[in-house]
């Protein structure tokens, strides 16, 4: 068997680059693994509607309970939360995040408003 040969040459090259994929891809894997329950969130920056940049380990860096709520302006569940957050948040001293996915920004501004909400709101275009 002789290993010098072209065919043999371009087959230890194709090994090596699978090995190479397969490194990558079970990194990227372990890296986009979900948090372990009880573990803590993964950090992320998003800007609010005012245009300053938030990020989780910022809001999460005082002494008072923080609550994060995801919604959609279309979403009647949501709203109700929203709503009942408006009552719940004082009673606890909590600060309230909310993060509205949708890729308009315009139509998350004209919900707030109409909403009364006072809450720093988060714009999440990608979802």
């Amino acid at each position: 068997m002789n290993l010098n040969t072209p065919g043999f040459k371009e087959l230890r090259c194709y090994i090596f680059l699978l090995a190479a994929l397969f490194t990558l891809l079970s990194a990227a894997a372990a890296a986009a693994a979900p948090p372990k329950e009880g573990g803590m969130a993964p950090s992320f920056e998003l800007e609010s509607l005012s245009g300053e940049k938030v990020s989780l380990n910022s809001a999460c860096a005082g002494d008072k309970p923080v609550i994060l709520s995801f919604f959609a302006t279309w979403c009647e569940i949501c709203l109700k939360e929203i709503r009942d957050l408006k009552t719940l948040a004082p009673k606890y001293g909590a600060s309230v995040y909310l993060v509205g996915i949708d890729p308009d920004k315009s139509k998350l501004e004209k919900f707030v408003k109409k909403e009364d909400i006072n809450f720093t709101v988060l714009h999440d275009p990608a979802g």
